[in-house]
């Protein structure tokens, strides 16, 4: 299985001017189950409740909260920029 990552590219009109590659969904949810030693592996339900009622939907909704949040702050910090 191909591991999917979330990339940023900043351009400016036709330019390219760089960008980041941050982990993907599962690399998240995989990473929080493997390096803390007692979460549960959790993965994208149909539902999300934030904050989290349970282990489960706090892991779910961090996730995928933070994922969201990292992209809104690329674009405020891209669209900042002048390069």
């Amino acid at each position: 299985m191909q591991e999917v990552r979330v990339t940023f590219d900043y351009l400016a009109g036709k330019v390219y001017k760089g960008g980041n590659i941050s982990p993907g969904l599962s690399m998240r949810f995989r990473a929080l189950h493997r390096f803390t030693g007692k979460l549960p592996l959790a993965s994208t339900t149909e539902k999300i409740s934030s904050p989290g009622k349970d282990t489960f939907e706090a892991i779910t909704a961090g996730v995928i909260n933070g994922l969201i949040y990292e992209i809104n702050e690329y674009i405020r910090t891209f669209g900042k920029k002048v390069c």
